[in-house]
């Protein structure tokens, strides 16, 4: 009986220890929501070659599923438009921000900043370092004894973030602790050392934009956004591009009403002789447009499109020689990826060579055809 009583406590207690570990797994899976200074610094950021809509969806996609730990004033809304936010991810954010109920530590509703000016003083040596001082004169009000913090972050004129050697946005914090209920600082100053500007030598039109922050990552005030021109020193690197190449087009022609893989569609022809391109990695595209020259949008999910939306086919060509002849190269297009309405229609294809490595686009030709849509 007490053999029988103690192994009845052992499942027990091996039970409660699964269910704690597996209540504590589920916990730490759940992956935290965003603070405005992970918003903007991914909409500013530079690194992984994303376009600045690929930076919005994946932020937008990224908000609907975590959820956001700030609410949406009219200040912390210009900062994100400034930052690049498309529409729909604003849409994503006004759906996702907490209530006023949900928010720990409500804050006092006539705390306010009144800002007078910002300015720079360059090539000032701090610490055995030489930077730039970026001064502030502002007033808080109603936030005696409120830990807050100042952050000045360094963007780029065209958009963007400056980064770090360490590959980190560019930005300096200061602690902020108002001593009165009306707190005036004359002169709020943060040091930037040149140091940590990762940029190509030259000159470069770059933004400091400040800011006041609540502790808990909250923007209690956009002060200013302030423009400069900062000179990078050093010898400005020439990009070095491949020898541009040619081609030469003899024939495009189509075949009509083949299929393939289940779908009707056409089959686009190209004899060309590509020279002084030997080895390289080509992409011959094929685009759609009207016989004006309007550009034919992709459908709705549709993946066989260019950057800017456009319905494109793509094929891959290395030359073998500096004068490689082709002398049939075949894109198939489904008849289902023409998006045009109802009724007959004049288009043509527009056929190119890319070379990436010469930043070149090598025009191949046009031919002109009927399409009628059921």
């Amino acid at each position: 009986m007490s053999s029988r009583f103690t192994l009845r406590k052992l499942s027990i207690f091996f039970t409660a220890i699964f269910v704690m570990f597996l209540s504590m797994q589920i916990t730490f899976a759940q992956p935290a929501s965003l603070s405005l200074a992970e918003v903007l610094t991914g909409l500013q950021s530079q690194s992984g070659g994303f376009t600045m809509a690929e930076k919005n969806d994946f932020l937008r996609k990224t908000v609907l599923e975590r959820g956001i730990t700030f609410r949406l004033s009219t200040d912390i809304e210009s900062e994100l438009l400034r930052a690049g936010a498309s529409p729909s991810l604003m849409s994503a954010i006004r759906t996702k921000a907490p209530r006023i109920n949900t928010i720990k530590n409500v804050k006092n509703p006539a705390a306010k900043v009144d800002f007078s000016k910002i300015w720079v003083d360059y090539d000032v040596v701090e610490k055995g370092q030489k930077g730039m001082r970026i001064h502030n004169k502002f007033t808080v009000r109603n936030l005696k004894n409120v830990p807050l913090y100042m952050t000045v972050r360094i963007i780029k004129a065209k958009g963007g973030a400056v980064m770090t050697p360490a590959n980190k946005t560019l930005e300096i914090s200061k602690p902020l602790n108002p001593g009165y209920d009306n707190s005036v600082y004359s002169d709020y100053h943060v040091f930037v050392p040149y140091s940590q500007f990762r940029l190509p030598a030259g000159k470069h039109n770059l933004k400091v934009d400040a800011d006041i922050f609540y502790q808990d990552k909250e923007l209690l005030k956009h002060l200013a956004v302030h423009n400069f021109l900062f000179t990078q020193p050093g010898r400005p690197k020439t990009p070095t591009l491949r020898k541009q190449g040619s081609v030469v087009s003899s024939r495009i022609w189509i075949d009509y009403n083949v299929k393939r893989n289940g779908q009707q569609g056409m089959v686009v022809h190209t004899r060309m002789t590509l020279k002084t391109l030997k080895s390289r990695s080509l992409n011959m595209v094929v685009s759609l447009e009207t016989a004006g020259g309007k550009k034919i949008m992709a459908r709705a999910g549709g993946t066989n499109k260019a950057k800017n939306g456009q319905v494109a086919f793509y094929r891959r060509v290395i030359p073998r020689s500096n004068t490689h002849r082709v002398s049939n190269l075949t894109v198939f297009i489904p008849y289902r990826e023409v998006n045009v309405t109802r009724g007959k229609h004049n288009l043509r294809l527009h056929v190119d060579v890319l070379d990436p490595g010469a930043n070149n686009n090598l025009h191949v030709g046009f031919k002109a055809f009927s399409f009628t849509r059921p």
